[in-house]
């Protein structure tokens, strides 16, 4: 018996909605004229009818949207939501049925500012993996989203990614020694040795004299104990995937489709990761014209990245034999600072890049998405139309609300001032890159000509005349927004009352030049339509 004929076969298919012959989704994320993080507290969902109009005309039939963790389980034991998150999901879900589209969600995101959910990404994923009720409160958040997900026609499935969990492995360099024996314990994975290893063998792949078991850390990539630990993590991960379905038979896992590096001794190696080709169920994958390139090639022509591209196809697709997986996170354009030094299509090999990837996915996948439709500000503030009220802002002086809207104006009179703390390494990790910070706010001041001061920690970062009603905008030095947490403050400096909301704080853009940051179409809006008619 064939392996696809198994995977098909298997009850759980049938949960899914690809049988044989089913429909290839042309998929993208959608977050409105904000960015991830912050999406469900800032973007202007009034304009999302329009948006999503626009989608489905250039050729795209899927929505995906991303619901954190954060900010919609409030706290996870017990489970608590907030009810105004469910609701914008609900509305969005039902825009995006109305403007004739499908549905994709992506569960577990861990990123968001939300300052009144219990435990940052780091302590709930920990939590997720060492505790029993905190596992319980991840699945009634499961049940939650499941409930209102598959109220819409044309829901398709439901994922999470292993990127949801860096406590499990990249955090871990940064950890104590003696943290990381703690955590060998709690995560279980002196267990899993116990299961597999003698204590002789833990010695030799340690390179350490233990006495017992207890002596077990969580290895580094410098170590040869770390191909253990590297398997631990994969069956985990499996585990998490298999107790999620059986609360949400729709859920499947964005699998790690890179290899992993190990140094040991001088010597480099490369670990695979358990892509799941035998998963009977559907799998997520993702990616970028650096993967398998070697160093040095920073630009590559169109047919070099097709044959990288068709190679990482043919491994997670187990040579052609089981296709059930969907790329959800087709990135060909990155201007991101942080990955500056990366591979990238070669200029003006885009169209062809791009229509070869078309064909190709069509043969080895059931769709694909792009990251995102707009190109988006990485935005450090949370709350920034006011959409929540002041929710995450303490103010001075007099400051008050405009009448409840999408974006909502906070009204400032003179002197008066808001503040947010921000963490920049909420936002990715692109900050310590920053070369231009820059702030943009709707602003109006109706009774004459007004002053904003923008000051961080304290130090003024710049000031801003305000006439009339518009965006204002300036660009200052990034210095105390790379990577210190900081007060940022909004101060009335002039002597009329100032109204403003849809504020933008941010060090980059990240852009694929499909439709850039205010909607305008980018140069690589005709080669995306294309690719999607392939």
């Amino acid at each position: 018996m064939s392996v696809i004929h198994t995977v098909c076969d298997h009850p759980l298919v049938n949960w899914f909605p690809w049988r044989r012959g089913g429909r290839y989704l042309r998929a993208v994320h959608y977050f409105g004229y904000a960015q991830p993080i912050n999406f469900w507290d800032s973007a202007d969902l009034s304009l999302a009818p329009g948006h999503l109009a626009r989608i489905r005309e250039d050729g795209f039939d899927t929505v995906i949207v991303a619901v954190p963790w954060r900010g919609f389980q409030r706290t996870v034991v017990p489970s608590t939501f907030d009810e105004r998150c469910l609701s914008r999901l609900r509305r969005l879900l039902a825009m995006v049925r109305a403007a004739g589209l499908q549905s994709i969600v992506r569960v577990s995101f861990p990123w968001s500012g939300d300052p009144h959910s219990v435990g940052d990404f780091d302590e709930r994923a920990l939590a997720l993996f060492t505790r029993r009720d905190a596992r319980q409160g991840w699945l009634e958040y499961l049940r939650e989203i499941r409930r209102i997900a598959e109220a819409f026609d044309g829901f398709q499935f439901a994922f999470f990614s292993w990127e949801e969990f860096p406590s499990l492995r990249e955090l871990m360099q940064h950890r104590t020694p003696e943290k990381r024996l703690e955590l060998a314990g709690a995560l279980g994975y002196r267990d899993y040795l116990a299961e597999r290893f003698s204590l002789i063998d833990l010695r030799r792949l340690f390179g350490r004299s233990f006495e017992s078991f207890d002596e077990v850390y969580v290895p580094l990539a410098d170590c040869e104990a770390f191909r253990t630990y590297h398997g631990f993590v994969n069956a985990e991960l499996g585990k998490l995937l298999a107790d999620g379905r059986a609360v949400w038979p729709r859920l499947a896992l964005q699998v790690r489709v890179d290899l992993d590096a190990m140094y040991v001794k001088g010597q480099h190696a490369w670990l695979e990761n358990d892509i799941r080709t035998d998963d009977p169920g559907m799998r997520v994958t993702y990616y970028l014209p650096a993967m398998y390139t070697l160093p040095g090639e920073t630009v590559l022509p169109a047919p070099r990245l097709l044959a990288n591209l068709e190679k990482m196809l043919t491994r997670v697709t187990d040579g052609g034999r089981n296709t059930r997986h969907f790329l959800d996170q087709f990135i060909f354009h990155d201007e991101s600072p942080q990955f500056q030094a990366w591979t990238k299509v070669a200029p003006g090999d885009i169209p062809a890049f791009l229509a070869g990837a078309g064909r190709l996915l069509r043969r080895y996948s059931r769709g694909f998405g792009f990251w995102h439709y707009f190109d988006y500000r990485a935005n450090h503030l949370y709350n920034a139309g006011f959409i929540f009220g002041l929710e995450g802002w303490t103010h001075d002086g007099g400051v008050s609300l405009g009448p409840e809207a999408e974006l909502r104006f906070a009204r400032l009179e003179p002197g008066a001032s808001i503040t947010q703390r921000t963490d920049p390494h909420r936002v990715g990790w692109g900050s310590p890159y920053y070369e231009t910070m820059r702030f943009r706010a709707m602003a109006r001041a109706p009774a004459g000509a007004g002053r904003l001061r923008l000051r961080a920690g304290g130090i003024v970062d710049a000031e801003l005349d305000v006439a009339g009603e518009g965006f204002v905008e300036v660009a200052f030095a990034p210095d105390r927004h790379r990577n210190e947490i900081v007060d940022v403050t909004i101060e009335n400096a002039g002597t009329v009352a100032i109204e403003i909301t849809d504020l933008n704080l941010w060090g980059f853009v990240f852009r694929s030049r499909i439709y850039d940051e205010h909607g305008n179409p980018g140069e690589h809006l005709e080669a995306a339509r294309a690719m999607l008619r392939a």
